[in-house]
């Protein structure tokens, strides 16, 4: 007598149709990645543990300095009018978003034309780094990097039908 294999009911391949669909889909997936990486930055205005790098002092922020506009405004913590460097109107702060997704891309930025100049420095005005998002140079600090794949793959889990552990 042979042996005979009857299917009763299938399921694998629906199961496995969610998860190719959900794989050519990875504008989601890509959206969560960036908007952690956006939320980080925006936390890193106030948390500089969220830095990827420390931030240099405001040259008005050495206690031996007495001169410039800020000089006057400093409260004891070194802070311009109760606000950490960086933050005078909040417009950078605000600035920071999700620009675009596509399949194969996410792009996270700000849309202020001194951006870059606070996150890379800026030379001929001698202006320092002061990186909000979680980057130096081209490597992303390690927790950056910890965060933005498990918000990924929490995105991940839910769209493709699996459910985390």
């Amino acid at each position: 007598m042979k042996p005979t294999v009857r299917l009763v009911q299938d399921l694998i391949t629906p199961d496995l149709r969610r998860k190719i669909e959900a794989a050519r889909r990875a504008a989601p997936v890509l959206r969560a990645g960036a908007q952690e990486l956006v939320n980080i930055a925006r936390r890193s205005f106030r948390d500089p543990s969220l830095r990827a790098a420390p931030w240099a002092a405001r040259k008005s922020d050495d206690p031996k300095t007495t001169y410039g506009p800020d000089a006057r405004r400093r409260n004891a913590a070194g802070k311009v009018n109760g606000k950490p460097l960086l933050i005078k109107t909040t417009s950078l702060l605000r600035s920071l978003r999700v620009l675009s997704v596509t399949n194969d891309r996410a792009i996270a930025a700000s849309d202020r034309p001194y951006a870059r100049a606070h996150q890379f420095g800026y030379p001929p005005r001698n202006l320092s780094a002061r990186p909000f998002f979680p980057f130096v140079g081209k490597v992303i600090a390690k927790f950056a990097h910890t965060k933005i794949g498990q918000a990924m793959k929490a995105k991940w889990e839910s769209i493709s039908g699996r459910r985390p552990k």
